[in-house]
């Protein structure tokens, strides 16, 4: 009698699971193309761009992104910062100086990149199992305020290092990005 009742009631239930199923932000489209950050509730494109790019390049590709429905936009240095993982000093709550309202040259310090290349928690990376795309280095959307380096933030996921790169020389400063909204 036990049997009879469930396949009596799986068709009426499993239509309803599809409906649950199918309104999960990290799983949008059904292909998850997303995720969401349990600490911070931003969500963040899986997997990143797959080109280097240059920081206007990055800045471009998160305003023009229309995966998942868009309103993507280029991430802050501290947002960036929360998606480290096993390195204490460039946590989003650590001790590395670098942030959105410190983002001169002076503001990095030894805790910005004191993290061992590779020994990430994360097969190596220093960046959540919820994300994928290896262990590079991304953009920010933040500039440094020094005005004799023309520059901008971003944290290398290889070495868990809170990084600068230049704005404007192409051939020297290439990452990765990764959108958020």
């Amino acid at each position: 009698m036990k049997h009879f009742f469930l396949l009596t009631l799986l068709p009426l239930l499993f239509p309803l699971g599809l409906i649950l199923s199918c309104d999960r932000d990290d799983d949008i489209e059904g292909l998850n193309d997303t995720w969401m950050d349990p600490n911070t509730g931003l969500v963040w494109q899986t997997i990143p761009s797959n080109d280097y790019l240059t920081w206007e390049e990055a800045r471009s590709f998160c305003a023009e992104l229309s995966l998942a429905g868009g309103n993507w936009r280029f991430p802050a240095i501290s947002e960036l910062r929360t998606l480290v993982r096993g390195c204490n000093g460039t946590l989003a709550e650590g001790k590395c100086g670098v942030t959105d309202s410190c983002s001169f040259l002076s503001c990095q310090n030894t805790f910005c990149s004191h993290c061992k290349n590779g020994q990430g928690p994360n097969k190596g990376c220093y960046g959540p199992p919820g994300l994928s795309g290896g262990c590079d280095a991304l953009w920010s959307s933040t500039t440094t305020e020094d005005a004799d380096y023309d520059g901008a933030w971003g944290i290398d996921f290889k070495n868990g290092q809170v990084v600068k790169g230049y704005v404007y020389l192409d051939y020297i400063s290439m990452f990765h990005v990764r959108c958020v909204r």
